[in-house]
């Protein structure tokens, strides 16, 4: 599946604008097969991406953004699933949150939520936002702000 989305972005990537100015991509690949890992990071890497790679797999996101540190970044746009988010949010690393809202209904018990992880048991243990905005975006809806108490 890995392979196929780093194929995907190729695509995205050959369709751009040469003289686009683009900022450097960084990629963190992750699965249980390692050999899918490697193809995944060597395809990234010739798509022009740096991967840094875990080698001790111990997925500490700590250790990620300080070598992100190290490479003189200082914004992070963590892009995910719902796995990756409750990692950020309960490791207290996010600093602003973006959600959208599309103008559909998936419902279902079992559907998919935006955040994984233990959630909050109750309203008062909910992560809040301070200073939200939002903007229309065609038919969707961003809405942005940034953490309190993390």
């Amino acid at each position: 599946m890995i392979a196929e989305q780093c194929k995907a972005r190729a695509g995205e990537h050959h369709g751009r604008d040469r003289h686009e100015r683009r900022d450097p991509e960084l990629s963190n690949v992750q699965s249980g097969d390692a050999q899918e890992n490697r193809e995944a990071a060597n395809m990234l890497r010739n798509l022009g991406a740096e991967v840094i790679d875990d080698e001790l797999r111990s997925r500490d996101l700590n250790l990620v953004l300080e070598r992100l540190k190290e490479l003189s970044i200082q914004s992070v746009l963590v892009e995910g699933g719902r796995s990756i988010a409750a990692a950020f949010l309960e490791a207290g690393l996010v600093d602003k949150v973006s959600f959208f809202i599309a103008p559909m209904i998936i419902g279902g018990q079992d559907a998919p939520s935006a955040v994984g992880g233990l959630g909050a048991g109750k309203l008062i243990e909910a992560v809040r936002l301070k200073r939200v905005t939002t903007q229309r975006l065609g038919s969707d809806i961003e809405i942005t702000g940034y953490p309190e108490g993390l």
